[in-house]
């Protein structure tokens, strides 16, 4: 079923951040066309216009956040259709993205929190995200 998933946060004076994810969940058996990979029988797929890179990549490390509970829940296989990511340009990073995607999916599947945390720092003029158990940049190889 498709459903929306918001995130505000506001602080002073940082400023907000803001998005909404509209998604839903197809249970599937083999990979959907067009689609990418974010674990083993999790697919992502975009809306037909496409979205910005650093969106897909946040979207899917979001994803795979709740990959125990997606693969305890759909065994066989599951297709995340994105139909929009929206924000104000002004009130946006992409690690907002990952933010909407878990918080969708904890929802969708009656699953905790994976210990995301975003924190207003503003000796350093900027938000602070934590992701759980995972330390530093989670792109870093």
């Amino acid at each position: 079923m498709r459903s929306s998933f918001a995130f505000r946060r506001w602080s002073a004076p940082l400023g907000g951040l803001a998005a909404e994810l509209d998604a839903e969940l197809r249970p599937v058996d083999v990979r959907p066309e067009h689609s990418t990979t974010v674990h083993r029988g999790i697919w992502l797929t975009l809306p037909p216009a496409g979205i910005f890179w650093k969106d897909l990549v946040w979207l899917a490390f979001g994803a795979s956040l709740m990959r125990r509970q997606l693969t305890e829940a759909y065994p066989d296989g599951v297709q995340i259709q994105v139909h929009a990511l929206v924000y104000p340009v002004a009130d946006y990073r992409p690690e907002v993205a990952a933010v909407c995607m878990a918080g969708w999916l904890g929802e969708r599947l009656g699953a905790a929190d994976p210990g995301i945390t975003v924190r207003a720092d503003r000796e350093r003029g900027a938000y602070v995200f934590a992701w759980g158990d995972r330390v530093g940049d989670p792109f870093a190889e």
